[in-house]
């Protein structure tokens, strides 16, 4: 996008200005989690509008493929293209806009969980045109200093399930299980309100209340509550975080809770560890996943393990998954990933062949 077109959109968005001025600096922006409050991390840059206060500017493009062997010899093709805007009022507030298109309907392996996380595929009847949305559309108020309160269109995963190194599908893991948890049944982009207290630097409380399915169509009457509990601290006098979590989803009469670790052992190395548990009504009740990543230099290698634990409605056996990335970062703009997966027991069942998934990802960020 040139800068006039940046120009003429954010205009719109907050009514007029006379003149823009533009600066590099960080940020982060997207569709899921670089840090637990903030979407993913794409690069930004910051537009200072006269007599305003800046907003952060953020576009990101994934391409991923992939192919597989096993119970079918399937490839496939995902895109998705992101781009966020938000708005810093000071004491007045957060405005944050995201807007998605994607297309393509990836490989199923016949697992419990995908092995591409940004699979999110629009209607494909129209001529294959992919769909565009506005996933997020939220302001954020402060209460007081260590309170306030998002409403709007939300991201729960963007505040929920936190983890340093297995939460972002355009960077690190790509499949469903590593990305979030597994065992929790969140509703994906909806309505809803959530309540955010951070008495100090290392508790943070959250507890929210959004919509079940996702669609607008009806009210909270089916809903999905959570609440969790964070702490930051170091070990060893190194950083790690730990959040427990608890949620209840209506429509499925669901509910369970998780626990998300992530440990930083040395410059060079975070190790993470999930575990959750759900009602024993659906396909499986336990999720557990460990693993790590290593960075060398501007690249980054991942590898983890996942287990699923059957229940009666599925299958005989226990759901296992394995995943190794190697991230390479050709420039500042473009990152290319390398990613392999090793599926046992698909569908909870060891009589289905395991599935072999081998796949590319190029993630550029504006």
């Amino acid at each position: 996008m040139n800068r006039r077109n940046t120009y003429l959109m954010v205009k719109q968005l907050l009514g007029g200005t006379l003149s823009l001025g533009l600066a590099l600096q960080p940020a982060l922006v997207g569709a899921h989690e670089g840090e637990p409050d903030q979407p993913v991390g794409h690069a930004a840059k910051v537009l200072q509008l006269s007599g305003d206060n800046p907003i952060t500017f953020g576009a990101g493009l994934t391409m991923v493929g992939q192919g597989m062997s096993g119970n079918s010899d399937d490839s496939g093709f995902t895109y998705s293209a992101d781009l966020a805007f938000t708005g810093d009022f000071g004491p007045r507030g957060t405005a944050f806009i995201y807007i998605n298109t994607a297309q393509g309907t990836g490989i199923d392996t016949g697992a419990a969980t995908g092995p591409n996380a940004d699979n999110e595929t629009g209607d494909l009847s129209a001529g294959g045109y992919s769909e565009t949305r506005i996933a997020e559309a939220w302001y954020e108020l402060p209460l007081n200093q260590m309170t306030n309160v998002r409403f709007g269109k939300i991201d729960p995963t963007g505040i929920y399930d936190g983890n340093l190194v297995a939460n972002d599908e355009t960077s690190q893991f790509l499949a469903d299980t590593f990305v979030n948890n597994a065992a929790i049944a969140f509703p994906g982009y909806t309505g809803g309100i959530n309540l955010a207290v951070n008495p100090n630097e290392a508790w943070s409380i959250n507890v929210g209340i959004f919509e079940s399915s996702g669609d607008f169509d009806g009210s909270l009457s089916n809903s999905f509550i959570i609440g969790e509990v964070g702490f930051a601290g170091e070990l060893a006098g190194r950083p790690g975080h730990l959040r427990l979590t608890g949620w209840s989803e209506d429509s499925t009469k669901n509910k369970g809770y998780a626990l998300s670790v992530d440990q930083t052992v040395n410059d060079s190395i975070t190790l993470f560890a999930r575990y959750g548990n759900q009602d024993d009504a659906q396909n499986f009740d336990n999720a557990f996943s460990l693993g790590g990543q290593l960075v060398l230099g501007d690249n980054t290698v991942g590898a983890a393990y996942s287990l699923l634990t059957t229940t009666d409605l599925a299958g005989p056996d226990d759901e296992s998954q394995i995943e190794l990335y190697y991230n390479h970062a050709v420039n500042e703009n473009l990152h290319v990933t390398l990613d392999l997966q090793s599926i046992s027991n698909p569908g909870f069942d060891s009589s289905n062949d395991d599935v072999f998934v081998y796949g590319a990802r190029g993630q550029i960020d504006f």
